[in-house]
Formats: structure tokens, C-alpha cells, sequence
């Protein structure tokens, strides 16, 4: 279901046109994975979001966001 809503994203262009939609999914529920095991074994809620914002500046964005502004 992710994937394929991945899939629309891309055909829709809010993802570049070679991004992995299942790739993209099985890293998204890695990702979640993580958080809920960090979480529940006592990670800080400031250590929880600051890893979530790293993973989300390595998330692909779409090519009219890519290039800089002038």
C-alpha cells in the first residue's frame, strides 16, 4: 500500500522519476521500526526527532525543490 502510494507520488512528481517506491516503503518501515524499538528501550524524545530529522533531510525531493534558488 505505501509503494503504491509512492508509485502516485512519483507520477504526480513529488518524488523524482527514478525513486524506488517499494525501496522507499521497506526504508519507511524500517525507519518506524526503529523509532518504536528506541523509543520503548528509553531513547530521549530529543534523541527520537533528532533522527527523524536527520532521515528526513536524506529523503528524495522532488526536482523543482532540488535546484537551488537564485
Amino acid at each position: 500500500l505505501l509503494a503504491e502510494r509512492f508509485d502516485r507520488a512519483r507520477s504526480e512528481g513529488d518524488l523524482p522519476a527514478d525513486a524506488d517506491s517499494k525501496a522507499l516503503a521497506l526504508e519507511v518501515m524500517s525507519m518506524i521500526s526503529g523509532v518504536a524499538i528506541l523509543s520503548r528501550t528509553g531513547s530521549s524524545r530529543e534523541d527520537l526527532e533528532t533522527m527523524v530529522r536527520q532521515y528526513l533531510r536524506c529523503w528524495p525531493q522532488r526536482s523543482c525543490c532540488s535546484k537551488p534558488s537564485i
